[in-house]
């Protein structure tokens, strides 16, 4: 299992309160697939179940895959 299916399927168990904790998220993920964690008190099912609130309203699945490729094509070049 990829880090991304990982952190889509946890998604949902907490709920996210300010845009500042959603772009930490989102930097997380971007960590996450990279394999450089930034917290590693902040555990990994933590951040990665912490969507709820923004899968809907901020169309967050769509913002992990803008993630997700931004992160390949950069460490592609």
């Amino acid at each position: 299992m990829t880090n991304l299916e990982f952190c889509l399927i946890w998604a949902g168990d907490h709920v996210i309160h300010s845009k500042v904790e959603y772009e930490f998220h989102l930097e997380q993920i971007r960590r996450s697939l990279l394999n450089k964690p930034a917290d590693s008190e902040y555990g990994f099912m933590f951040w990665t179940a912490a969507c709820e609130a923004y899968e809907i309203k901020n169309n967050l699945p769509s913002k992990v895959d803008e993630v997700y490729t931004n992160t390949w094509l950069c460490n592609c070049s």
